[in-house]
């Protein structure tokens, strides 16, 4: 009776066990822990775009080496490296493949390190690694011995073909490093050169989440605020946390937060559901903004707020969502007038929304309508990555505009760059910091080149206390007169 028991509880245990990883994975796996140990170690942000410049060459070869090693090592008898291991001769025993099971173990710690704001390995190196391991570990064990020379004849010109498309990204990727550290450079030069003084640039207000009501709101006129905002406004919880976020998340504060911090300007995106996205994540109900927003201003009395709400790309309209904005924000909303454009804070008060609302099919809200039409709210939307492009196109297409006292509609600029799929680093926050620390830089240049009269809405990522200030400190110079 007990020898029977032995064998049951040792049957339930090898049930229960792992089969060992191959040799490949192992050495997946070992090099990655590697990179991802010196990431964790390193610094959050600036990290990211240190190692960037100082590291090109180790990112790029990285991949290929790594490829031609397991191309090598699949190539080589097992008992080669593990002649002697106990976990080779349970393959055998249990007659199972030599090269291992599924890749799915590496793609998983992949999918993790494509995660992590510090990107070490390329996107598609890594694309092409899971690819090609996964076709090698499909063949069966018993035909292995029998294919083997076939099978290396037959990869050849496959691995010929693969590593000629490694080259040709490998050479895109340099090009594009140099791009980017030129970019970079040319803005630090011309911060050098110009500097980043503009008239009342040393102003801050006393209280942020009241400085208008600190401007004088008998006097301070709508079309004279340089508004500071955010873009993708309410992001602060999409997705989930260390695996999807970093590639949606635009803000990590909420929306009261954001307000409290002295934003005026609200950039919401929603799907037919009234969920807040960003592309195919979503968050949070637009209840939580709504929600932020009251709260807000039943805690303050004359700061005016632009809440612009947009169906996403590639969303449908959310049923009767004009009517869903007028029945929670009715008492607040500023109604659709161009002559709003002209009058002072305490003209407009004690209403305190301009409300924009963009649907892609529903029909545009009408002239004297609580609500405004897109027509009224207008940008233009530079998609690139890098820093010096995405500057000097704002300057030029704002240079392009009425100035502020004569036009009716308002014109946003977004100190923001776009993190590209087919790039190295993928999550927003690194990115967009390449051209984050430019803001008052752009707005000196609005002065040194004349259209500083042009700048209303000054919009970005990850908002934060200077941001503010420095668009502050330009309507406090307006309403001095000194601008």
């Amino acid at each position: 009776m007990a020898y029977g028991r032995r064998n049951q509880t040792s049957s339930l245990l090898e049930g229960f066990s792992l089969n060992p990883l191959p040799y490949p994975v192992l050495i997946i796996l070992a090099l990655i822990s590697l990179f991802l140990g010196f990431s964790w170690y390193s610094s959050y942000e600036s990290a990211v775009e240190e190692a960037e410049s100082q590291f090109n060459w180790v990112l790029l070869v990285t991949p290929i080496a790594l490829l031609l090693i397991i191309k090598w090592l699949s190539s080589m008898e097992p008992d080669w490296l593990f002649s002697m291991s106990p976990w080779e001769r349970r393959r055998r025993t249990h007659n199972l493949p030599s090269e291992g099971s599924s890749p799915w173990g590496v793609a998983a710690v992949i999918v993790l390190l494509l995660d992590s704001n510090y990107s070490v390995i390329t996107i598609g190196c890594l694309r092409h690694l899971v690819t090609y391991y996964a076709h090698e570990d499909r063949k069966p064990a018993k035909e292995e011995d029998k294919k083997r020379r076939s099978i290396r004849t037959g990869s050849s010109s496959s691995s010929s073909s693969f590593l000629l498309r490694m080259g040709s990204g490998v050479s895109r990727q340099v090009e594009r490093r140099k791009a980017l550290t030129t970019e970079k450079r040319t803005l630090y030069d011309l911060h050098e050169c110009c500097g980043k003084d503009f008239p009342a640039c040393t102003f801050k207000p006393a209280d942020r989440k009241n400085w208008m009501d600190d401007l004088h709101p008998e006097k301070l006129k709508i079309n004279r605020i340089c508004w500071p905002g955010t873009h993708d406004s309410a992001t602060d919880r999409i997705g989930i946390p260390l695996v999807t976020r970093p590639f949606a998340q635009c803000q990590s504060l909420s929306v009261y937060h954001q307000l409290v911090l002295g934003t005026r300007v609200l950039d919401i995106r929603v799907q037919k559901d009234r969920q807040v996205c960003h592309g195919i994540l979503v968050t949070y109900s637009i209840d939580v903004v709504i929600k932020d927003i009251k709260k807000f201003l039943s805690e303050t009395h004359s700061e005016i707020i632009i809440l612009e709400v947009r169906t996403e790309y590639g969303h449908d309209d959310p049923p009767e969502f004009d009517k869903y904005l007028m029945d929670h924000l009715g008492q607040f909303l500023i109604h659709q007038n161009d002559n709003v454009f002209n009058k002072t804070l305490s003209e407009v008060l004690p209403k305190r929304i301009i409300c924009v609302w963009k649907p892609r099919n529903s029909p545009q809200p009408k002239s004297g309508s609580p609500l405004w039409n897109s027509g009224h709210l207008k940008d233009d939307w530079i998609n690139t990555d890098l820093p010096s492009t995405k500057f000097e196109s704002n300057l030029k297409y704002l240079s392009e505009q009425p100035p502020v006292s004569s036009r009716k509609f308002f014109y946003r600029v977004e100190n923001t760059v776009t993190p590209k799929p087919d790039k190295p680093i993928v999550c927003v926050r690194p990115v967009t910091g390449r051209i984050h620390e430019f803001a008052r830089l752009f707005i000196t240049q609005c002065f040194s080149r004349g259209i500083a009269d042009k700048l209303q809405i000054f919009s970005t990522d990850f908002i934060e206390e200077d941001f503010v200030d420095a668009c502050v400190a330009v309507t406090f110079a307006r309403a001095e007169g000194k601008a």
